[in-house]
């Protein structure tokens, strides 16, 4: 089953990083990417949300980040293949009364609302927010669950 990842920014952040959200070594956002990438799942993209990850990216760029290169192949293969991405220029929603996400995270909460793709978050907040909501119909899950729900062929 093929499914569709709707990525925080943070998670391109943490793959290039080579780290988790504490800081600590952990490859886990790098091999999500990759998995998603070779068993040919969707990402879904927000005119919004893509211009935070270039403005990730070219912070980290200038920083010399290790894993930077195969972030970057990642984006390519996706943008050069309609069939794994999903785009929207949609204006983006608003939350439904009472449901409260962290301000950072106000736009990722918006854009899921235009996609029934798995939000892939480390934000604890943002994920219980959407979790916590089931008239929602969203899912949120860590970069770890993503990864096993990646390996789906």
């Amino acid at each position: 089953m093929k499914h569709l990842f709707l990525l925080d920014e943070n998670i391109l952040y943490l793959a290039v990083k080579g780290v988790d959200e504490h800081g600590q070594p952990d490859l886990t956002s790098s091999d999500l990417l990759e998995r998603i990438g070779q068993n040919c799942h969707r990402v879904f993209f927000h005119a919004v949300l893509a211009d935070k990850y270039w403005g990730h990216l070219s912070q980290l760029k200038l920083e010399g980040s290790f894993l930077l290169d195969g972030v970057v192949r990642f984006i390519v293969q996706f943008m050069k293949n309609f069939d794994k991405q999903a785009w929207s220029y949609e204006e983006l929603p608003n939350l439904p009364e009472g449901v409260v996400v962290p301000r950072e995270d106000l736009h990722v909460a918006r854009i899921a609302l235009l996609t029934s793709a798995t939000l892939v978050s480390c934000d604890k907040k943002l994920r219980d927010s959407i979790n916590n909501r089931p008239d929602l119909w969203k899912h949120a899950v860590t970069p770890q669950d993503a990864l096993a729900i990646a390996a789906d062929t």
